[in-house]
């Protein structure tokens, strides 16, 4: 193997680890809209602060990133998806934070299933790279429904936070960098990693939930079952084919078609700042709630039913 090979072997894993961190920080905390990070964001005085500020977060995210990543193989169907998902959930909120506990056991679905599962994961990392690199219809539809449902969410948190058009049009510019970087990276580095790469991702995040379980032991607990039956569920589920691209894509302007679902939201996010919100906080909430939650748990039946059928 000459040097550039080896060099490209070992940059491409790490090109596709930052990739898709970035793809989750960007869906977890810029486009959901999280307080205290789009704040400590918005208020950097300097662009170099901000930066590193995005960084810091990105290095936070790699934790889940790695897992992810480590269970690609896994996803070979949409119910595979959503289960890995969830799995992914917990690792942002029960290992890099303890918000799983807040409020048991609705805190063990939202936000870590409902949102992290369904939206970062199953749409954001995988439907939307799917959708990017398949027909151009298909990749304008998906990007063209992100933006709706990116503007219509965007305001649920008024009147907590509630940013000028200046505001969201620069959060914008800076979700949609990581997410046009991110699937680049993610496609530039796609290639088979080696398995035994489960056992670091989960001794990281296994490591990373032990330090918050400490304080919420019964949460922690009740939690541990919940993973414990989705990854037996998962392990069970139905297969079909591999959902995760193994090549990159040759089309490398279809990134730029993020662009459009920066601009739909940044235009209906105007509209609502003059006026009311298209949707309520609580409706937007319930109704991620629902849909996410919803399909976790049909999935998981059919995955712990597989699994029941085999070893009765």
């Amino acid at each position: 193997m000459s040097l550039r090979s080896r060099i490209l072997a070992l940059l491409r894993p790490l090109a596709s680890l930052v990739g898709v961190s970035a793809v989750l920080l960007a869906y977890s905390e810029f486009l959901f809209l999280n307080e205290e990070p789009v704040r400590v964001l918005l208020s950097a005085q300097q662009a170099s602060a901000s930066a590193l500020f995005v960084a810091e977060m990105l290095a936070l995210y790699m934790a889940a990133g790695l897992l992810l990543l480590a269970l690609q193989a896994q996803l070979t169907s949409w119910g595979r998806v959503i289960l890995v998902g969830a799995l992914i959930g917990w690792a942002i909120e029960a290992a890099m934070v303890p918000a799983a506990y807040e409020a048991p056991p609705l805190s063990y679905l939202w936000t870590s299933v409902a949102w992290h599962g369904a939206v970062d994961v199953a749409f954001g990392v995988v439907a939307m790279r799917i959708a990017l690199r398949g027909r151009l219809l298909m990749a304008l539809i998906a990007t063209l429904g992100l933006g709706i449902f990116w503007g219509v969410w965007a305001p649920w948190p008024w009147p907590e936070t509630q940013l000028t058009t200046a505001e969201f049009a620069l959060l914008v510019g800076v979700t949609c960098a990581l997410l046009i970087s991110g699937y680049a990276l993610m496609d530039w580095g796609a290639a088979a990693l080696p398995r035994w790469l489960f056992w670091p991702a989960l001794a990281i995040n296994g490591a990373l939930w032990g330090l918050n379980a400490a304080g919420h032991v019964a949460a922690a607990l009740g939690l541990a079952v919940m993973i414990r039956l989705t990854a037996l569920a998962l392990r069970h589920a139905p297969s079909k084919r591999a959902l995760w691209p193994s090549r990159a894509r040759r089309n490398k302007w279809r990134y730029g078609l993020i662009l459009i679902s920066g601009a739909v939201a940044l235009g209906l996010y105007s509209t609502q700042h003059r006026g009311q919100p298209l949707v309520t906080a609580e409706l937007a909430i319930f109704a991620v709630l629902i849909c996410g939650s919803g399909w976790y748990a049909i999935a998981l039946a059919q995955g712990l039913l597989a699994a029941w059928r085999r070893y009765r």
